[in-house]
């Protein structure tokens, strides 16, 4: 872009500010009881383990027919801030919603599993967990026991809530992906 006389924007340093993140870990509780030490996941993560496209499928699942209820529902209204009590309402009832959705469809099951599965290996730091099964493998057919590395965990030995929450927890930045879709 050619020089111009308008006044210039004040040069910042984002970038070195995201890469010192990429090495923050936390810990988080799990449902189980376990507490795991996780970093974030983000969108080349997701693109480099190929499930972006599991997200999309599962995004478009849960979040579109909820978009299009609340946009009826407040059209014509004036926006007003919840209470405490409200919002925690809401969230549970989200989460009532989201699950009656994915167990209606076995096909979303399977997905958000695999998405869980895949996300738990990228995010946990300690313990370092494995896939349960060759991820070129379509059907999932899991690693016998013969071929697993003792005191290793698998995907397969962690409960289903604990990853999600995990995947909850950690996986962040996919609804910019949009922009790319059409």
């Amino acid at each position: 872009m050619p020089p111009t006389n308008e006044p210039q924007q004040q040069v910042n340093n984002v970038w070195a500010t995201q890469a010192a993140q990429a090495d923050v870990t936390w810990t988080i509780p799990l449902p189980s009881g376990q507490v795991v030490r996780v970093k974030k996941v983000g969108v080349m993560d997701l693109l480099t383990a190929g499930i972006v496209q599991n997200f999309d499928s599962l995004t478009s699942l849960v979040v579109e027919e909820p978009i299009a209820d609340a946009k009826k529902q407040l059209a014509g209204r004036k926006p007003k801030t919840p209470t405490k009590a409200e919002q925690e309402a809401a969230e549970k009832a989200e989460e009532a919603r989201l699950m009656k959705v994915v167990l209606a469809n076995p096909e979303t099951i399977e997905t958000m599993s695999a998405i869980a599965d895949r996300v738990a290996v990228l995010a946990c730091v300690e313990p370092q967990v494995a896939l349960h099964y060759n991820p070129e493998d379509k059907d999932r057919t899991p690693i016998p026991a013969d071929k697993r590395v003792p005191g290793k965990i698998y995907t397969d030995q962690i409960d289903f809530m604990d990853k999600v929450t995990i995947m909850s927890e950690t996986v962040e930045d996919v609804d910019k992906l949009a922009a790319f879709r059409s």
